[in-house]
């Protein structure tokens, strides 16, 4: 079951949100029917960002506040983190405006929007403050890494240059650690773009 939750996560990030969120839910079910609720938790995050991904930010972000909620009440911290990463995550990408969304999911996210695109700056540092201060708390080196370039991205999207800096290399430090070559590559591109 958790090979198949990382198979569905793996979908999600490889551009089939619709066929990884399918897979997701049915993992999820598969175990709260069996009492794993280990397993549900795995993929209980991963579940809501399928759902923005694909098109449903409310339902999206509404799931991942519920996910984040279930993973603290089990003590799952690492959940509860990445939960807080992806959430910080959408509110950058409404930020930044990387893709350009068509009419059709413009207008099933009309009130959302509406609602949140105002403080989606704001929304997201505080994710990403969410989740640092939970990696840091239990030692989550991985997590305090990606925390901490997504909030150098927020803190780049509110012109904040200086602590965008810092916070990226506060995250390269973290990524040195644990060998990330992926996230640290990653770093490095950002903080050579901030100049």
């Amino acid at each position: 079951m958790v090979s198949l939750g990382l198979k569905g996560l793996s979908m999600v990030m490889q551009g089939d949100p619709e066929g990884g969120e399918k897979l997701l839910n049915a993992v999820y079910e598969d175990g709260l029917q069996l009492e794993y609720r280990g397993v549900a938790n795995i993929v209980d995050g991963p579940i809501g960002l399928a759902k923005a991904l694909r098109g449903d930010l409310g339902g999206g972000v509404a799931w991942l506040r519920g996910a984040i909620d279930r993973a603290l009440e089990v003590g799952n911290s690492h959940g509860a983190a990445m939960s807080h990463i992806s959430l910080g995550t959408i509110y950058l990408m409404l930020v930044r405006g990387d893709e350009k969304p068509d009419l059709g999911m413009l207008a099933r996210n009309a009130m959302f929007l509406l609602r949140e695109a105002p403080f989606a700056k704001s929304r997201a540092l505080a994710h990403f403050d969410q989740a640092l201060e939970m990696g840091r708390d239990v030692g989550m080196t991985g997590v305090v890494a990606q925390a901490l370039h997504g909030k150098g991205m927020a803190l780049l999207s509110k012109r904040k240059k200086d602590a965008a800096r810092a916070a990226l290399e506060e995250a390269r430090h973290a990524v040195g650690q644990i060998r990330w070559s992926l996230m640290e590559n990653r770093i490095r591109d950002d903080l050579a773009a901030i100049g």
